[in-house]
């Protein structure tokens, strides 16, 4: 359930600039429009299709797919895991990449690029899922016994 939703989430990424593609302007414009509530999505830092810009940015697409893969890979892994949620600081060890290329480009120091932010991302997105994944079959746990 939790994989259908994520990837019915990235499938939406996609059709936005499908659907501008196909000048269906209506649809696309409200995918863009709700999607641009949560990210910049500047053309300078987005990936195209059809030449048209992905509803994200590289970073937030990056992100999204990377938590999609996550999704798919935590039922396999969740078999041979003895706790269904890893060490806090496999988070942490995930989270620096996408802290040091944010910060590096924030200051000045080093310009980020097309690779880092979806490296960055791919990597931060799959180990998320593992503590989303966990936190939500509680929920829906929880809710169930009452």
């Amino acid at each position: 359930m939790i994989s259908t939703a994520v990837a019915l989430w990235c499938v939406l990424l996609v059709l936005a600039p499908l659907l501008a593609h196909m000048d269906l302007v209506a649809p696309s414009g409200i995918l863009y429009l709700f999607f641009s509530k949560i990210c910049h999505q500047q053309a300078s830092r987005s990936f195209f299709i059809f030449g048209k810009q992905m509803a994200v940015c590289s970073r937030c697409t990056a992100l999204y797919f990377g938590f999609l893969f996550g999704t798919l890979l935590y039922p396999l892994l969740q078999r041979t895991m003895k706790d269904l949620q890893p060490p806090k600081i496999l988070l942490l060890f995930a989270a620096i990449p996408i802290v040091i290329d944010f910060s590096l480009g924030g200051l000045g120091i080093l310009e980020n690029t097309f690779l880092t932010r979806s490296i960055t991302g791919l990597i931060l997105g799959s180990v998320v899922a593992f503590y989303i994944i966990p936190g939500l079959k509680n929920i829906f746990m929880e809710f169930s016994k009452k």
